[in-house]
């Protein structure tokens, strides 16, 4: 998974980098005129995981509304 953050000051991003340290997340940052090309790569990633997900569902690979119902309240039933 990809996410993207744009810190407002470097307060925030000393808070961020510390919190993702603590729970030993690895991560990258960029510099600024690296940006426009990670945002490519990133738009790009996100529109194929799109495709992919639009064959899936094409192929019949998915769950309805019906059937995730019915697993919550078998669920809750065995609870």
């Amino acid at each position: 998974m990809s996410v993207i953050v744009s810190t407002q000051n470097k307060n925030e991003e000393k808070v961020l980098l510390a919190f993702l340290n603590s729970l030993n997340y690895k991560y990258q940052t960029i510099l600024d005129n690296q940006q426009e090309q990670n945002d490519k790569l990133f738009i790009d990633h996100y529109n194929n995981e799109l495709k992919d997900s639009e064959n899936e569902i094409t192929s019949g690979n998915y769950s309805s509304q019906e059937d995730v119902e019915e697993f919550f309240n078998n669920r809750r039933k065995a609870l």
